[in-house]
């Protein structure tokens, strides 16, 4: 069981915003992926609410010469979800504002086809990680997950 100020310390992190930077990066095509690299996230926070859905914000900031002096966009993503057969997550019923502008729900539906692929779990078995989703409940008090975690070495080790 996790809180929002567990997660929100974690979100702080060296290591997790170095992450969220890597998957959205990777996440884009190749011209996308580019442009990217002059921007950063900062201020990232999760808010737990009623029925099952959580509320994440954090601000894109474009970086000009090593400062934070360019462009900035404020993002609010906000969404209900489901486990399906253990092996992705799927949204319900996803909204996505940027400087407080709704996104249009054509944009939302592709982000949300997106995470509905499992992409990333996919990825983590070609790199010999298992991951099953029993359970995943958001209330706004904790987030509750269980998960089945299997860890193959790889067949490259000594002794395969």
């Amino acid at each position: 069981m996790l809180t929002e100020a567990d997660i929100n310390r974690a979100l702080r992190s060296p290591p997790i915003a170095a992450l969220l930077r890597q998957f959205s990066i990777n996440s884009l095509p190749g011209a996308a992926a580019d442009q990217m690299e002059s921007y950063k996230f900062v201020n990232p926070r999760v808010e737990f609410l009623d029925n099952n859905r959580l509320r994440f914000q954090l601000e894109l900031q474009q970086q000009r010469n090593g400062n934070d002096r360019g462009f900035k966009l404020a993002i609010l993503a906000e969404s209900g979800f489901q486990v399906v057969a253990g092996r992705r997550i799927e949204l319900v019923a996803p909204r996505l504002e940027a400087n407080g502008n709704p996104v249009p729900p054509i944009l939302v539906n592709a982000i949300a086809a997106g995470v509905s692929r499992g992409g990333y779990l996919r990825r983590l078995e070609a790199n010999q990680i298992l991951i099953r989703l029993l359970k995943l409940e958001v209330s706004p008090e904790l987030l509750e997950i269980a998960a089945f975690v299997a860890l193959q070495p790889p067949a490259s080790l000594p002794g395969r």
